[in-house]
């Protein structure tokens, strides 16, 4: 195949809707080539593979496209970040003391309490 039946023609532009005639390709000089997308290097990344229920990667995937464009890894590497403040937030009650009967006792009643409802504003009358 030549640089020659891959170089974008109105037909080809009208029919991919892309300028590079073929989707993800891009002119380079007289040829048409393949973009070239941002990677990390390559030891700063390990990959994997996991199974989620159809409920949850519906939410990661609503997650990728409201904060990272998309990108599911984004969206996983998101929830990393998260894991990672909950185990610093262990190892910081890993230091304290543990709480007396009381103040556990106090923190149960405080639990067990209904919520209050918000305090109603009143309008003031326009001066």
């Amino acid at each position: 195949m030549n640089s020659a039946t891959l170089a974008p023609t109105p037909a080809r532009v009208a029919q991919s809707g892309t300028t590079g005639g073929v989707l993800g390709r891009a002119e380079c000089g007289k040829k048409t080539c393949m973009k070239r997308g941002k990677r990390a290097a390559q030891g700063d990344i390990e990959k994997v593979t996991i199974s989620l229920r159809p409920a949850e990667l519906a939410a990661m995937k609503r997650v990728a496209r409201s904060r990272h464009q998309g990108n599911l890894s984004g969206a996983f590497a998101e929830l990393v970040g998260h894991v990672a403040r909950l185990e610093a937030m262990d190892r910081v009650l890993a230091e304290l003391p543990p709480p007396s009967r009381e103040g556990m006792a106090g923190l149960e009643k405080e639990l067990a309490a209904p919520l209050a409802a918000p305090a109603k504003r009143t309008k003031r009358p326009a001066a």
